[in-house]
């Protein structure tokens, strides 16, 4: 079965904490990313960041910083919900 595609997130829902697993100049290798993890890509000012969540605490978004090191992306980092 094909991987799902991945989704953009332009409005903030159910969370103030997202996890930043990487960013890309290619729209195509932010998506790929995306699809490998079941994340987000938000798109802002010619870089394309690939997203968990969003989560509602910290702690929470700790369970995406490891999923997304389980599939190889290491360097996840949490950081405020700012889509809008």
């Amino acid at each position: 079965p094909a991987a799902p595609a991945p989704r953009s997130a332009p409005a903030r829902v159910g969370g103030g904490y997202v996890v930043q697993v990487a960013a890309f100049s290619s729209q195509a290798r932010a998506a790929a990313a995306a699809r490998s993890l079941g994340a987000n890509v938000v798109e802002g000012g010619g870089v394309w960041r690939v997203r968990l969540g969003p989560y509602a605490t910290q702690q929470a978004a700790q369970a995406g910083v490891r999923a997304a090191a389980a599939k190889g992306f290491e360097n996840g980092r949490i950081m405020a919900n700012d889509a809008r």
